[in-house]
This record gives structure tokens, C-alpha cells and sequence, in this order.
């Protein structure tokens, strides 16, 4: 049974010079309302940290601009992603394992990764759905 929000893209998990093996990524869709919450949340623990941080003395000169400049890159980088990776499972062409790739962020193919197992550099890239 899948749950609410995340759906299922099969993907073609490849090494340089192996044969491609069979992989599937769990994805996080993000609606707007949903989208908006997670920015919301991630600005205001930013600039959280920036008031909490505005008593330390010396490092605030640093820590408060960085804390109030964090919170506008995450909340401009987050309203963007309406497809976030959950996780990515497969077998690694490298060493054969069936392992988990650690892959975060917008939801995008191909992508980069490294074997959790063997840590051999492989791509992951769309697959077709079979019927």
C-alpha cells in the first residue's frame, strides 16, 4: 500500500562499464499549501536561530546575517521543489548488492550518486514503466 504523497518512479541504476540494473525512487510530492508550510517552517527556524543567536557576543556579527541570509536561500531553494527524493533502492551494478542510494533534494534525473554498499560512483537515470 503506498502512502499519501509519495509515489513510486522506476529508475536504471548504471556504473561505468556495467551492465544497467533495476532501481526504485520514492518520491515526496510537495502541493502548494503543503509546499508553503515546509518553507514557512524552514525560514522561521532560521531566523529563529538568528534572534536566539542576536545574545551571543562577537559571533552575532556573523551568525545573525548568516542565520537571516540562510532562511531567504532555503526558503527560495524549498519553494521550488514540488518533488523531493525519499529514497532510492536497487541493486548496484558495481557490486551486486541490493543497497540504497543516498540521493536528496529536487527530484531530478539522471543523478549522481554513490553505492551505500561499495561506494563506486553510479548514475540513476529514468527507466521506462513496464505493462
Amino acid at each position: 500500500m503506498s502512502e499519501p504523497g509519495i509515489e513510486q518512479h522506476p529508475v536504471a541504476v548504471t556504473a561505468f562499464g556495467k551492465a544497467s540494473r533495476e532501481g526504485l525512487a520514492r518520491v515526496r510530492f510537495w502541493p502548494t499549501g503543503e509546499r508553503a508550510i515546509r518553507v514557512a517552517k524552514g525560514l522561521g527556524a532560521c531566523w529563529g536561530l538568528a534572534l536566539v543567536t542576536l545574545f551571543i557576543p562577537l559571533a552575532h556579527f556573523v551568525l545573525v546575517p548568516g542565520f537571516l541570509i540562510g532562511g531567504l536561500v532555503i526558503a527560495a531553494r524549498w519553494s521550488g521543489q514540488t518533488r523531493t527524493y525519499v529514497d532510492v533502492r536497487g541493486h548496484c551494478p558495481a557490486c551486486e548488492e541490493e543497497t540504497g542510494f543516498k540521493v536528496r533534494g529536487k527530484f531530478l534525473l539522471p543523478k549522481e550518486t554513490n553505492c551505500q554498499a561499495c561506494h563506486a560512483r553510479v548514475i540513476l537515470t529514468p527507466r521506462q514503466r513496464s505493462s
